[in-house]
C-alpha cells in the first residue's frame, strides 16, 4: 500500500511539474506567433545618446536640415541645437554669452563657428582664442578610425590644417582668390609683394593693375596673410615691429588706387559697343587681375564665358614670401569641443553631413566631400544660364582648392589696430617703422588678453 501511494505521488509531482513548464514557455510562444488578429507590439527603440551643436541664428539655417536628417538615422545619437541668438537680446551680445559658457567650461559638445542663418547679417565667433587655448579637440586621431572620412576624401585637407592639427571641418566651402589671364599667371606665378609693385611700376598710363585697388585695399590683404606668421597664438605674442612687416607698410603707401566704378559706368553708358567685361581686358592687357571668391565651378565657367571661350587663371593675393595666395572659406564650420565626453558621436555627425552634403544652388558653396563634388556640377547646370558648366570647370575649381594653404580667418581686431595706426603713414604723419612699433605694442597687449 505504501508503495502504491508513493507511486501515485511521484506521478502527481511530475505532472504538476510538467504543467508548471508548459505555462512558462506559452508567453514565448505567443510572442513568436502572434493569434490572428492579435495587434504586434512595436519594437523599443534604445534610447540615444544627446550631443549639442551651440551657434547662432539657426532658424532659417540649411544646418538644421543637416540635424533633422541625421536624426532620422539609426545612429545611437541625435543632435540637438542650442540657438544662443534665443539667449540674449542682439547678435553681439550672443556672440559674449556663447563664448563665455565656452571659457567658463560649460561648451557645447560642438560648436558653429559661422552664423547659420542665410537671411540675417550675424556674425559667428573665431575660433583661433579655441584653438589656442586647447579647447577644440584635434579630429586627427578620429578621422584616422572612419574609413568614410579620410585624408584622400576631403578636397581641402592641407587648408584644414593650417594650425597644425584638424580642429575644424564644414560641408561646404568656397574660393577666396585673385584670378588673372592665363599669361599673367605662367609669368608671375608664386607672386611677391615686391614683384607687384615692380608690375605695377612697368604699366601703362591706359593699363589697370588691380580692379579696386587701393592703399587701404591692398594693406587689408596682404597684412592680413602677414598676420598668420606674425601672431604666435601658443605662446599670445606676435612680431610686427620687423623689417618684413615694414615693407608691406611700405608698399602699401606705393600702390595705386584706381576708380574702376568710374570707368564701367562710363563703358556702360557709352552705348556703343565698347564695354568689355573683366575677364576681356585681362585679356587685352589693359586690367591685370581683380579679386572673386569662387562659390562652385559655376563661377569658373561664368569667367570663362564672359570672356568670350578662353579658360580665366586663378592667380592668387601676392604674399610676402610668394606662398599660396588663395585661400578656403568654410561654410558651416564645426569644431568639437575639448571638453565634450562623446567626441565619436560628434565625429560621426560631422562625417554625416560631410558625406550627404547639401547643394542648394550654384551660390551656396561647393562640397568638401570629394565624392560628392558632381553635386555642384548638377547644381551649376540647373541654374539656367546661357552656358555650360564644365567637368573642365569642376576640375579648376578643385584644383585650387586642393592647392590652398590656408583658411579665411584672420583677427579682426588686429586688423582693425593695423588698419587705424596706418592712417597717420598715409597723411604723411608717421613712418613706417613708428606704424609698425605702434601695432606691436597694441598688438601685443591684445593677444596677451584674448590669447594669453
Amino acid at each position: 500500500m505504501k508503495r502504491w501511494i508513493a507511486l501515485w505521488l511521484a506521478a502527481l509531482l511530475c505532472l504538476t511539474a510538467c504543467g508548471a513548464q508548459q505555462t512558462a514557455e506559452v508567453p514565448q510562444q505567443a510572442a513568436e506567433e502572434p493569434e490572428a488578429g492579435t495587434p504586434e507590439a512595436e519594437p523599443v527603440e534604445a534610447e540615444k545618446i544627446e550631443i549639442t551643436l551651440g551657434g547662432l541664428a539657426f532658424d532659417n539655417s540649411l544646418l538644421r536640415q543637416f540635424v533633422n536628417q541625421f536624426n532620422k538615422t539609426p545612429s545611437a545619437y541625435c543632435v540637438k541645437l542650442v540657438d544662443y541668438r534665443d539667449k540674449a537680446e542682439d547678435a553681439l551680445q550672443a556672440q559674449q554669452v556663447l563664448q563665455t559658457e565656452i571659457l567658463a567650461g560649460k561648451s557645447p559638445d560642438m560648436i558653429c563657428f559661422d552664423s547659420g542663418s542665410r537671411e540675417q547679417e550675424i556674425d559667428g565667433i573665431s575660433p583661433l582664442p579655441l584653438i589656442a587655448k586647447g579647447l577644440l579637440a584635434d579630429m586627427d586621431s578620429l578621422i584616422m578610425k572612419d574609413s568614410k572620412t579620410d585624408q584622400q576624401k576631403i578636397a581641402i585637407w592641407d587648408a584644414l590644417h593650417e594650425y597644425g592639427g584638424l580642429y575644424l571641418m564644414a560641408p561646404l566651402f568656397t574660393v577666396k582668390t585673385v584670378y588673372c589671364a592665363p599669361s599673367t599667371l605662367a609669368e608671375h606665378q608664386n607672386w611677391t609683394v615686391q614683384e607687384y609693385l615692380q608690375m605695377e611700376a612697368a604699366l601703362g598710363p591706359d593699363q589697370i593693375m588691380m580692379y579696386y585697388m587701393s592703399p587701404d585695399e591692398f594693406l587689408t590683404q596682404i597684412g592680413d596673410r602677414y598676420m598668420r606668421n606674425a601672431l604666435d597664438l601658443e605662446h599670445a605674442s606676435c612680431n610686427f615691429d620687423c623689417e618684413e612687416f615694414i615693407g608691406i607698410l611700405n608698399a602699401a603707401c606705393q600702390v595705386r588706387s584706381y576708380d574702376t566704378a568710374k570707368q564701367d559706368s562710363a563703358d556702360l553708358n557709352a552705348n556703343d559697343g565698347s564695354f568689355r567685361s573683366v575677364p576681356e581686358r585681362m585679356l587685352d592687357g589693359s586690367l591685370i587681375a581683380c579679386a572673386v571668391e569662387l562659390r562652385s565651378p559655376w563661377d569658373v565657367s561664368f569667367d570663362r564665358y564672359r570672356s568670350g571661350g578662353t579658360p580665366m587663371a586663378y592667380i592668387g593675393w601676392p604674399t610676402p614670401d610668394g606662398s599660396a595666395g588663395s585661400d578656403i572659406n568654410l561654410i558651416f564650420p564645426i569644431g568639437i569641443s575639448a571638453q565634450t565626453e562623446y567626441a565619436e558621436g560628434c565625429l560621426e555627425f560631422i562625417s554625416y553631413i560631410l558625406r550627404n552634403a547639401i547643394v542648394l544652388d550654384a551660390f551656396s558653396g561647393s562640397p568638401s566631400y570629394l565624392p560628392r563634388r558632381t553635386q555642384a556640377l548638377t547644381a551649376a547646370n540647373e541654374q539656367g544660364s546661357k552656358w555650360e558648366t564644365e567637368e573642365a570647370d569642376l576640375e579648376q575649381m578643385y584644383a585650387l582648392a586642393a592647392s590652398c594653404q590656408n583658411l579665411a580667418y584672420y583677427d579682426e581686431a588686429i586688423l582693425n589696430i593695423i588698419l587705424e595706426e596706418a592712417d597717420a603713414m598715409f597723411e604723411g604723419n608717421a613712418t613706417a617703422e613708428e606704424v609698425a612699433q605702434r601695432v606691436q605694442d597694441r598688438a601685443s597687449l591684445y593677444m596677451m588678453e584674448q590669447y594669453g
